[in-house]
């Protein structure tokens, strides 16, 4: 394993996110931040190597990227998941959340319906309210614990009574850890093509799967699917690179595609910065070793956490995840919720973690709890929880 997973690294001089704006969203800056999804480790040596590189440069004018840019991220999924793309159909975006966003806008009108399946990624919800959408959810089952599945009768029922337009389908799903099995994304793909519903699909955490879990993409399933798919994709997730802001979105379709290009063009958001072609590049090429021992260490910090809780804290409920590097925990056995629970891990427990509620339906008794942190910030986390959750009493 990678030695850079085997220390804790001082984040305070790094202008985090997940580290300097505890005191301001959880009233406590001296508290281990569990909540915000980016690793405390730093990027493969190749990507900080290169991107130094860049930066010495001295020069941080507007870019141009290179051909073997989005050639990097066809080869990246060819040699993993065994499917090709064309690059051609590539087009650059400054985030995951960019991506999806600019898509329903181009896929629908204001006023238009629009599906997710809950509990899932709050920037759905924002998306759709926010872009003057109907928003229109048919929840997940979590028919054991752990295991979540698609409300297929409901999920069909809402798109012909709601007549919906859009499915943005979060694959693998974000928080429940869920990576679908190819007859599921067949269903799923059947049933918007039998009703003209185009899919938005969230691929953002597609390398981080475990136990022998593979991501499958809808793009795998034939020309007409993917004609009907939009795919956001990134290595931001895979490689810890979010503050570099670049993403992608793969569109088969030539008329969706134009016309998303089109609405970059406008926003003047079609270029990247100055560094992070290089970065997303040298990631796919280079950084495979890195991700490797990424996935054992992650794999073994959510075991670690899995086991503790199942021994110390039977009265929570946690899994082990196929994907992400987020436990999904249900506080359900006591009588908090929501914002309440995450006020009293933060009180007690001296740990700051995702609020269950905004990911709907689901989420109401739930915290995401981000393991991508060092050994020591995990124990002490335990620990923390712990304390935690022996103050909720019964």
């Amino acid at each position: 394993m990678n030695d850079v997973f085997l220390k804790h690294w001082d984040r305070s001089q790094n202008l985090s996110a997940k580290w300097d704006e505890l005191e301001a969203k959880f009233g406590d800056k001296d508290l281990y931040p569990l909540w915000i999804a980016d690793m405390d480790f730093p990027a493969p040596k190749e990507v900080i190597d290169a991107v130094v590189e860049k930066a010495k440069q001295g020069i941080y004018g507007y870019t141009a990227r290179p051909s073997s840019y989005y050639q990097a991220l066809c080869d990246w999924t060819e040699k993993r998941f065994h499917y090709s793309l064309n690059p051609k159909y590539l087009i650059h975006s400054p985030g995951g959340v960019t991506s999806f966003t600019l898509a329903l806008e181009v896929l629908t009108e204001k006023g238009d319906a629009v599906l997710v399946t809950p509990p899932v990624y709050p920037g759905f919800f924002r998306t759709i309210t926010g872009t003057g959408r109907k928003l229109v959810t048919s929840p997940m089952l979590e028919t054991s614990m752990g295991n979540f599945e698609i409300n297929w009768e409901e999920f069909e029922e809402k798109i012909i009574q709601e007549k919906v337009k859009v499915f943005i389908f979060c694959n693998p799903h974000n928080p429940v850890g869920k990576v679908y099995k190819e007859e599921e994304l067949k269903k799923i793909a059947n049933i918007c093509l039998k009703h003209n519903v185009r899919i938005i699909e969230d691929q953002m955490w597609r390398d981080l799967t475990f136990g022998g879990a593979k991501t499958i993409s809808l793009l795998q399933l034939g020309e007409e699917v993917r004609e009907n798919t939009v795919a956001c994709l990134s290595a931001t997730k895979t490689f810890n690179l979010a503050g570099l802001h670049a993403s992608f979105l793969y569109v088969s379709n030539e008329k969706i595609r134009l016309a998303l290009i089109d609405k970059i063009e406008v926003l003047d958001i079609h270029r990247n910065n100055a560094l992070s072609i290089v970065a997303m590049e040298t990631a796919f090429q280079k950084g495979e070793a890195w991700l490797q021992s990424a996935l054992e260490y992650l794999e073994e910090n959510l075991k670690m956490a899995v086991d503790f809780i199942h021994k110390e804290l039977p009265e929570i409920k946690a899994y082990m995840p196929e994907s992400t590097y987020t436990l999904w925990v249900n506080f359900s056995h006591y009588s908090l919720q929501g914002e309440e629970i995450t006020k009293h891990l933060a009180k007690y427990g001296k740990i700051a973690t995702g609020n269950g509620a905004p990911y709907g339906q689901g989420g109401e008794t739930c915290q995401r709890i981000n393991l991508a942190c060092s050994r020591e910030v995990l124990l002490k986390s335990l620990e923390g929880l712990k304390v935690a959750v022996e103050a909720m009493g019964e």
